[in-house]
């Protein structure tokens, strides 16, 4: 899991507490809690991101809480905005957005710094 601060925004004692930056090809597991979540749901540059949506996984040890893994990230996919949101009985509460930036691998032979691209990391 991704470092966390306690009591980040509202009600929320867990959330990311600083961007995430991952490597090309690799998983991550972002948290998210909230004390009086009746729900928690993702976003990704706005959109909802589901368990059924492609290169993600979601799931919940209950309904405060919630765990976003990005499966072998990808730039194109993966790289932008995000943020948590808690359904209340009062309506709904969202985290601070934040980064996640999905960076190639770099290799060095001989001297030279070689970038791999996205489509040899499968």
């Amino acid at each position: 899991m991704l470092p966390c601060e306690t009591g980040a925004v509202g009600q929320f004692t867990d959330t990311p507490a600083e961007d995430v930056v991952v490597n090309a090809s690799e998983t991550v597991s972002i948290l998210c809690s909230h004390a009086n979540a009746s729900s928690i749901l993702w976003r990704r540059a706005g959109t909802p991101i589901s368990g059924a949506t492609p290169g993600f996984g979601v799931s919940s040890s209950s309904e405060e809480q919630s765990t976003l893994s990005i499966e072998s990230a990808s730039p194109d996919v993966h790289s932008g905005n995000y943020a948590c949101i808690a359904t209340l009985d009062g309506g709904q509460e969202e985290t601070a957005a934040f980064d996640v930036t999905v960076q190639c691998k770099c290799y060095e032979l001989n001297g030279w710094t070689l970038q791999s691209s996205v489509s040899d990391m499968n």
